[in-house]
């Protein structure tokens, strides 16, 4: 657990600051920066900050080219591939998708499928760029093997996650980010690393058996059985076989993969110009309709019913009062990185 609470733009100065000191550019720098925070403000702390230790030595060890040199190749009026140049993820989604949205502005859709990229963070950060831009967005991405196949005795696919955002009446943007697994294999590292066991169901053990015991993880279930397997292949031919990056086993681990190696991982990005179709007023006033009807439904329990990314929109507001927290564990990496990179640790509000 943690008593420490710390703003967002404390945590993104800490984060570019220790970025900067290890030869990272400042474009990357800046994007990762606020990919890590803006995810932990949305209360998705297995992609937020606590992988700052991780990329700061991927950054170090050459896993990760530190000023990437882009190659941007468009295929037709409205579709491109992204060559990243081993940069981190943040930096290529986000030109990525920034790219996309040019496309949709004026062609009605703008699709861009990245190469020779590196792990990207939460699919909604890309996402709800889009959506900003009264777009709808859509951001996908492939891991390494963590999903347990359908009849299988072993994970062929990743985690796989989706996101898809669009913009609403009066709020923030309508948010779906999820990975094709009950859970990430990040939310399966945090867990371990709190002493907290999973949920029945989620994982399974070296012997393909369910277990609730993080460090006996070995894979992890498909959301919705077969359907969850299927989605997950679905984004595996997006990012995999449109950029011709590695498929399935054959993409390297995060974690086990030595860190000087790059991970030559793919990702694929869609806008879609909600101008091109209907009155973006008109979109936004029907979808505020929706998620308010939604909201109003009958509920059988003490919890409401909530739309996709209500509990990120509570975080986001509760977090952005109260500060970000920040765990002990990863607080003390943050203090060994500022001791290390002679970087000042950012203000803690305790409480």
């Amino acid at each position: 657990m943690s008593n420490n609470h710390v703003a967002y733009e404390e945590l993104y100065q800490f984060i570019l600051g220790c970025l900067r000191k290890v030869g990272v550019c400042t474009e990357s720098a800046t994007c990762v920066a606020e990919g890590l925070a803006s995810t932990s403000l949305f209360g998705i702390d297995s992609h937020g900050i606590k992988l700052l230790p991780h990329y700061v030595r991927a950054a170090k060890n050459g896993r990760i080219n530190l000023n990437p040199k882009y190659q941007f190749t468009l295929k037709s009026h409205c579709a491109g591939v992204l060559d990243a140049d081993h940069a981190f993820g943040h930096h290529a989604g986000t030109v990525a998708m920034n790219q996309a949205i040019e496309l949709a502005k004026e062609f009605g859709l703008g699709a861009i499928s990245v190469a020779n990229s590196s792990h990207y963070g939460a699919a909604g950060f890309f996402a709800i760029k889009a959506a900003y831009q009264d777009m709808i967005g859509l951001s996908f991405t492939h891991a390494d093997s963590l999903m347990l196949s359908a009849n299988g005795k072993r994970p062929f696919f990743g985690t796989n996650p989706i996101s898809f955002c669009a913009p609403v009446e009066g709020e923030e943007p309508f948010y779906l980010d999820m990975a094709t697994t009950s859970i990430s294999w990040n939310q399966v590292m945090l867990s371990s690393s709190q002493d907290q066991n999973l949920q029945a169901g989620w994982a399974v053990d070296e012997n393909g058996d369910g277990t609730i015991e993080p460090k006996l993880a070995r894979a992890l279930n498909s959301i919705g059985g077969y359907k969850g397997y299927g989605l997950s292949m679905m984004i595996e031919i997006l990012c995999s076989l449109l950029t011709a990056m590695p498929f399935g086993r054959h993409i390297s681990s995060m974690y086990k993969t030595p860190i000087s190696e790059h991970r030559h991982l793919g990702h694929f990005f869609l806008a879609i110009n909600i101008a091109a179709f209907t009155e973006v007023d008109d979109f936004k006033k029907r979808l505020k309709e929706m998620m308010t009807e939604i909201r109003q439904e009958p509920s059988k329990g003490i919890a409401a019913v909530m739309c996709p990314g209500d509990p990120q929109k509570a975080h986001k507001k509760n977090r952005s009062e109260k500060g970000i927290p920040v765990l002990d564990v990863t607080w003390k990496e943050f203090e060994g990185l500022a001791r290390d990179l002679e970087v000042p640790l950012p203000n803690v509000k305790r409480g």
